[in-house]
């Protein structure tokens, strides 16, 4: 009979894996949708249409102390932060690229529990983020060196991917001290509408550079925009949240390890794009290191050095 810390384990790793399949999709469908959609507008509907699911669930029992709403406000920032620097940034690097430097954000949010948190992380789980690192830089690095592709993207578009990277990592770190005092729905729906507010003058911009982009819009950029909005951002971030408190921020990041497998796999099925040896390569090395870094004993804390009082 499984152990209740196997049972939790395998739960955890049920919830990454659901969690990576739901939010891989957000840029295939993205893509489909911005044939038709300004990229400002569908942002802003994007968060516009979950802040609205989530309003009713938020409301009840929502906290009125000034303090906790404005730490739940400013942490929201820095997710609404890396929506935007990664949309500034996409543009300017390529995918492959953008996917390597976010799978940076497990080590990120190991070095800033280590060096900050004074948490010790086991060495099952350090050799976990390495080899889920492995996977994934195999799957978008050999590829492009096999290939002879140079193109490695601006030293402007890196820097604002990375400095999206570094805000999403501590915005996972900061929001574990967020269940204590919210809700899972709370908190998702803060973001949902800071980043509502933070994208509607960008969205009015849309207006005078495309008026009137609405008319004739297709039924499946309408349709891609609904699965980003409910699924994508309401459904996949309320799941990430959920690791975070039942798990803690490391577990939660290793959806940067599955999520370009996902990705991969949705876009072999919707935009015939073929699966590889290399891609199956870099799944299996994926897998690994998410297993060891979920079943992992979990991070302890360390004690602060005694001060030295000569």
């Amino acid at each position: 009979m499984p152990s209740p810390t196997h049972r939790h384990s395998s739960s955890i790793l049920g919830l990454v894996f659901l969690t990576s399949l739901l939010s891989s999709g957000i840029g295939v469908f993205a893509k489909i949708s911005l044939l038709s959609i300004p990229t400002m507008s569908f942002i802003f509907l994007r968060f516009f249409i979950a802040a609205l699911i989530l309003f009713p669930f938020a409301r009840k029992r929502f906290p009125v102390a000034r303090r906790p709403l404005l730490e739940l406000t400013l942490v929201s920032c820095l997710a609404t932060a890396n929506t935007y620097f990664f949309a500034f940034g996409i543009k300017y690097t390529t995918a492959n690229i953008s996917q390597m430097l976010y799978a940076a954000v497990p080590i990120l949010v190991t070095l800033i529990s280590i060096f900050f948190l004074r948490r010790r992380i086991t060495k099952r789980t350090s050799l976990g983020i390495a080899i889920g690192f492995l996977g994934t830089a195999i799957f978008f690095a050999l590829p492009m060196i096999t290939s002879g592709q140079t193109d490695l993207g601006s030293v402007k578009g890196n820097l604002l991917i990375f400095l999206a990277v570094i805000f999403y990592s501590l915005y996972l770190m900061l929001s574990q001290k967020l269940h204590d005092r919210f809700s899972l729905s709370q908190i998702v729906f803060v973001f949902t509408l800071v980043s509502t507010l933070a994208s509607s003058l960008f969205a009015l911009s849309d207006l005078h550079t495309s008026p009137r982009w609405w008319v004739g819009v297709p039924v499946e950029a309408i349709l891609g925009l609904l699965y980003v909005a409910t699924v994508g951002t309401v459904l996949a971030f309320f799941l990430g949240q959920l690791i975070v408190k039942k798990a803690d921020p490391l577990t939660a990041s290793l959806t940067q390890y599955i999520q370009p497998f996902m990705t991969f796999v949705w876009a072999a099925m919707l935009l015939n794009e073929k699966l590889t040896a290399v891609f199956v390569l870099g799944v299996i090395c994926s897998l690994i290191g998410v297993y060891l870094t979920t079943s992992a004993e979990r991070s302890k804390m360390l004690p602060l050095p005694p001060v030295d009082s000569r």
